[in-house]
């Protein structure tokens, strides 16, 4: 038994589960060797992944006498003015999605001529089964790159990561589809500490989740530092924004259905349009970043990976990233065939890769 064996267990176990057991599990799994690995899982209805992380990391400290005491009451969730779409913001999604797609195709190609990508693919993720592989980068890459970033500007290391990942992408898959743009979204966390806010200390989900797209010329730096000049601006507005849409979605209260899937007449409507194929992706890319972790304070642990089911509603390809002592862990997954496949996920790790060693030099 390895760490991704153990992995794959974990996940499956809680993915396969009836509503009516426990949301969250705590698993020791130990191998023939007498190696040891501990597997925290929960769903996602119950915590994000700010919140799996602080719960693993209060599970494996030696002292907790520094987390508040959680309160399992009605808890504040992310609301205000910076929620609200403003006319300038819902607009542009309105004619992109409800609009253009009415217009003859020789008009819609011209106004939207590049499709994300995958424009085409051969087989509904709905039907084709998860896969994961993880990718393990040594601490001098990451400290290198690191660096490099800081000499031209871009402070933070998860722009870097990002870019080069949709790099990656569209060197693997770009000579396939020429007129395609490589779209990512990243969730970040509202997850505050204040007590005005409100905020559950580990339980519920504080995220909103802003996207942007590869351009089409230039530079790697120069798309780094592009992308880390908006995360730090308009990102963060239009992020919170697109989370603030769901209070709009429409339900119909009167709806009723014998499928648990179809709950709401919300579901019901994504799920008709998404078994037909009319929403199957919007983005090429979700690329989630926990950022590091310190394994000295988590019990002396050895090595930590974190990461989710490759849901047939998400990108086709999604990342799971986490950093500490032992490097980074680049945790992807994908539903085999849609368009992705084990072969060539581990051409865009290559490429991932060997992005990032090029440009710490």
């Amino acid at each position: 038994m390895n760490r991704d064996q153990v992995f794959r267990l974990a996940i499956r176990r809680i993915e396969e589960e009836n509503e009516d057991q426990p949301l969250w599990h705590v698993i020791r799994y130990v191998s023939p060797s007498g190696k040891a690995y501990l597997a925290i899982s929960a769903q996602h209805e119950l915590m994000d992944g700010q919140g799996l992380m602080r719960l693993t990391q209060a599970i494996t400290a030696r002292d907790i006498s520094h987390i508040p005491t959680e309160v399992f009451d009605t808890k504040v969730g992310m609301a205000g003015p910076d929620y609200q779409p403003s006319m300038s913001f819902v607009l542009p999604i309105v004619y992109r999605e409800k609009i253009i797609p009415l217009l003859p195709t020789w008009l819609s190609s011209y106004i939207r001529p590049h499709p994300t990508w995958p424009p085409i693919i051969d087989k509904h993720p709905s039907t084709a089964a998860w896969d994961f592989s993880i990718l393990s980068l040594p601490p001098q890459t990451i400290k290198d790159v690191s660096k490099k970033g800081k000499e031209v500007g871009v402070n933070t290391l998860h722009p870097i990561l990002k870019v080069a990942y949709l790099q990656a992408m569209r060197d693997t898959y770009g000579p396939a589809s020429p007129n395609a743009v490589f779209i990512g979204e990243s969730p970040r966390s509202e997850r505050s500490d204040d007590p005005a806010e409100g905020h559950s200390y580990l339980a519920g989900n504080y995220v909103s989740a802003s996207s942007w797209t590869l351009p089409q010329s230039g530079e790697f730096w120069e798309w780094c530092n592009s992308y880390s000049t908006y995360l730090g601006t308009s990102g963060i507005s239009e992020g919170r924004q697109a989370i603030g849409l769901l209070a709009y979605l429409p339900d119909p209260p009167s709806f009723t259905s014998g499928d648990k899937r179809r709950a709401t007449g919300w579901e019901d409507n994504y799920l008709t349009e998404f078994e037909a194929g009319q929403n199957t992706y919007g983005q090429s890319l979700s690329f989630s970043n926990l950022g590091r972790v310190s394994l000295d304070r988590m019990g002396g642990a050895e090595d930590l990976v974190w990461g989710f089911p490759g849901s047939p509603f998400a990108p086709p390809m999604s990342v799971a990233l986490v950093g500490h002592e032992g490097g980074l862990r680049v945790y992807t997954t994908w539903r085999e065939g849609c368009p992705v496949t084990r072969e060539s996920a581990r051409e865009v790790e290559l490429a991932f890769e060997k992005i990032l060693e090029q440009h710490g030099k």
